[in-house]
């Protein structure tokens, strides 16, 4: 018998807006999709993906809009994924257009990989894991 020990991941549109948009002012916005990002990319590391430097963003954009079922409902297109990514202290490249067709590359530093895969972590335990008897 096997057990399911991931979450249930809601397969989502490319881009989602927020729920109650009108609510929230651009600063918490902003948190929260920096919040959310930094999970996300927690998530995709964790798992073992590996990231190089000068990775197109839109290689990345399927973890970024990869809706967990506790987490808010936020999606990324390729200009907002990088704009958080660069709030989070990544290192943002316009490509050029004739290079591929991902508008931007990022490089995520050591630092910032050890926080996101931090964040991931600290929110699976506080979940926690289905326990099966």
């Amino acid at each position: 018998m096997r057990s399911s020990k991931s979450k249930k991941v809601i397969k989502a549109q490319p881009v989602l807006p927020f729920q109650d948009a009108a609510s929230l002012s651009d600063p918490e916005r902003e948190k929260i999709e920096e919040q959310v990002a930094l999970l996300r990319l927690g998530h995709y590391l964790a798992e073992g993906k590996r990231l190089r430097p000068q990775e197109p963003i839109l290689l990345l954009l399927h973890a970024f809009n990869r809706i967990v079922e506790d987490e808010p409902s936020i999606g990324f297109d390729e200009h907002r994924a990088a704009s958080t990514l660069e709030r989070l202290g990544a290192r943002i490249d316009r490509a050029a257009p004739f290079e591929c067709k991902s508008k931007y590359r990022v490089t995520v530093p050591e630092q910032l990989r050890r926080r996101a895969i931090e964040a991931a972590t600290i929110k699976k335990s506080e979940i926690g894991e289905p326990q099966t008897e």
